[in-house]
């Protein structure tokens, strides 16, 4: 949220340098109320870790959804707010690969999620397995 925020910021301030009349007006992003209804129906089939807050990711998710979505190697779409509160913050990572940019704040992020081990993975396909072999005996 706070690379969110930082953005809007700057265009914030960008926008109001510019006086001419032919300046497009800027979009205010405002917080929706959270009682309103998701107008979304499903996920995409891929998303970064970080999409999910680490308290529902821990205590919501069933471990076949955090499976789903962890795959064997998580990955995160932004580091820490701390880095996201200033362009010389954002400065450091937004051009890094994606290789660099998990080794430098994946491992951070991902801390604060439970990741999916191994066996974990290993008892989902079995349990998916299983669950399709009954299917079909139906």
């Amino acid at each position: 949220m706070a690379f969110f925020r930082l953005l809007d910021s700057q265009r914030s301030a960008m926008a109001s340098r510019k006086h001419s009349s032919h300046t497009r007006q800027e979009r205010i992003r405002q917080d929706p109320n959270p009682s309103e209804v998701s107008k979304l129906t499903s996920l995409p089939e891929s998303l970064p870790i970080d999409y999910f807050d680490p308290l529902y990711w821990n205590n919501e998710l069933t471990l076949q959804e955090r499976v789903k979505w962890a795959g064997e190697n998580p990955r995160i779409a932004l580091p820490l707010a701390r880095y996201c509160s200033s362009s010389d913050n954002v400065a450091l990572w937004k051009g890094l690969s994606e290789e660099e940019f998990m080794s430098k704040y994946g491992k951070e992020v991902l801390k604060e999620y439970e990741i999916p081990t191994k066996e974990d993975r290993e008892f989902m396909e079995r349990f998916e397995e299983k669950e399709s072999e009954e299917v079909a005996e139906e």
